[in-house]
C-alpha cells in the first residue's frame, strides 16, 4: 500500500471508531491539511477498489471494512494504551484478594471503561459474562435483529469456548470479523489466565469499531495481572 494511501486508511479507521459515522473527503481533507480534497476522493475511491473501505450509502462517506482493521491492529497499534487511573483501579482488585470474585470484579471494571461486553471462562468449566448492556447500546447494534443474533451466540457460550481455549497460545489474540467465533459484527481481545490455580481466559467483546488501542492496552494489563 502507498504510503498517502496507508495515512489515509490509518485516518478513516480512527476517525470511524471515535464517531461511527462515515468519514468523507472534506473531513479528511481538514484532518491531513496537506492534501486536496479532490486528491483524497481518488485515493479513497482506490481503497474502495481494493477492498479496504465501503460506502454504506450512496451519499454518504466511508466506513473501514474488517480488512482494514486488521491491517491496523496489525501494523499501527502495538501494545496499546491503558491510562493511570484504570491502572490503579484494576491493580487495587487483585490486591485485596484474588480468586473468582476478584476476576468477576476485573470483569465488569474493564466492562464499564470499555463499553463493550466482557468474558471470563474458568477452569472449572464456569462461564461468566458481563456488560452485554454497554455492547448493545452501540449504534452498531440499534437494529433488533443484530442484538438477537449476537445474544443467540452467547447464549452458546459454552460450545463456543471450549475449542478457543484449546486453541490459545499463552498470549493475547485479536479475533476480528470471521476470526471471532461469536459474531462477526464484533471483535473480541482475549488473554489466557494462569495464577493461583485459576486457569482460563479473559476477553472484550465489542464491536468492530471497538477502541483497539485502548482495549488491547487493557487487555496487556490483565493478562500481567491474571498470569504468574
Amino acid at each position: 500500500m502507498e504510503k498517502r494511501q496507508e495515512e489515509l486508511l490509518k485516518q478513516i479507521v480512527k476517525i470511524y471508531i471515535r464517531t461511527a459515522e462515515p468519514v468523507g473527503s472534506l473531513y479528511l481533507a481538514e484532518k491531513i491539511g496537506d492534501v486536496s480534497s479532490a486528491t483524497i476522493r481518488n485515493e479513497m475511491m482506490n481503497l474502495e477498489e481494493k477492498g479496504w473501505i465501503s460506502q454504506p450509502h450512496i451519499s454518504a462517506g466511508r466506513v473501514p471494512t474488517v480488512k482494514a482493521y486488521r491491517y491496523y491492529v496489525d501494523n499501527f497499534v502495538r501494545d496499546g494504551r491503558v491510562d493511570k487511573l484504570a491502572e490503579r483501579d484494576l491493580l487495587g482488585i487483585v490486591e485485596k484478594a484474588f480468586g473468582e470474585t476478584a476476576v468477576k470484579d476485573l470483569a465488569k471494571l474493564v466492562a464499564e471503561k470499555t463499553d463493550s461486553a466482557v468474558i471470563v471462562a474458568f477452569s472449572t468449566d464456569q462461564l461468566y459474562y458481563t456488560g452485554l448492556s454497554y455492547l448493545f447500546a452501540q449504534p452498531e447494534f440499534k437494529e433488533q435483529s443484530q442484538v438477537t443474533s449476537v445474544s443467540q451466540i452467547l447464549e452458546n457460550c459454552e460450545e463456543v469456548l471450549p475449542s478457543l481455549l484449546e486453541s490459545m497460545a499463552r498470549q493475547r489474540q485479536i479475533l476480528i470479523g470471521e476470526e471471532n467465533p461469536f459474531s462477526v459484527q464484533c471483535s473480541f481481545i482475549i488473554t489466557p489466565m494462569d495464577k493461583n490455580g485459576e486457569k482460563g481466559m479473559f476477553g472484550i467483546l465489542g464491536p468492530t469499531r471497538m477502541d483497539y488501542d485502548k482495549n488491547i492496552g487493557l487487555i496487556n494489563f490483565i493478562h500481567k495481572l491474571l498470569n504468574k
